[in-house]
């Protein structure tokens, strides 16, 4: 089928071929991925010098496991496929999500949490530096939602959306995981 379109569009004099976009995608492609997995080890590598842990650190890692999902499906409900602006906002939130993850971590290392009310209380001191954190950026974003160019309106968009919802997880399920695996359990 493919074969008799592009005959019949050469014979027409009709131009065939994929448009630019997906083209610059396609050669593109390999590239992006290996700065996305890049950015995810980068991101990780810091983690593990900041927590001075190889395994810490993967508690957090799997908050932008959890975040990706998130986004793939603000994408999807957005009619947006992945290409080259999606990767560059999932870089984007990758690295706004781990400041989250350490703010977080590092407020319970440093008051040596020990119990669920401990954690409680270290995310609720640090929930207002979060929230300011990710309000100051949407608030960047914003004006690039009413601008003409659909890229910047995009990115924006993305980002926005992304950022909502890795925060929101991370809020969540943070202190879950942190819980699970680093406190200890007091006998009934």
């Amino acid at each position: 089928m493919y074969d008799r379109v592009k005959r019949f569009c050469r014979e027409n004099s009709i131009d065939f071929g994929w448009d630019d976009q997906f083209t610059k995608f396609k050669e593109n492609s390999r590239a992006l991925w290996i700065s996305l997995l890049l950015a995810i080890f980068l991101e990780y590598v810091i983690l593990v010098a900041s927590f001075n842990s190889f395994t810490r650190p993967i508690i957090v890692m799997g908050m932008v496991v959890l975040s990706l999902g998130g986004i793939l499906l603000i994408l999807l409900i957005m009619g947006s496929s992945i290409n080259i602006n999606s990767f560059m906002s999932i870089i984007v939130l990758i690295g706004l999500l781990v400041n989250n993850g350490i703010m977080l971590f590092l407020e319970y290392t440093r008051r040596d949490v020990k119990s669920e009310s401990d954690i409680i209380e270290a995310s609720v001191i640090r929930l207002k530096p979060i929230m300011i954190t990710t309000l100051s950026t949407i608030l960047a974003l914003i004006p690039g939602l009413f601008t003409s160019n659909r890229v910047q309106i995009s990115l924006s968009l993305t980002i926005i959306f992304g950022l909502l919802y890795s925060t929101s997880i991370t809020l969540l399920f943070l202190p879950v995981f942190y819980r699970i695996f680093y406190t200890k359990k007091n006998p009934a």
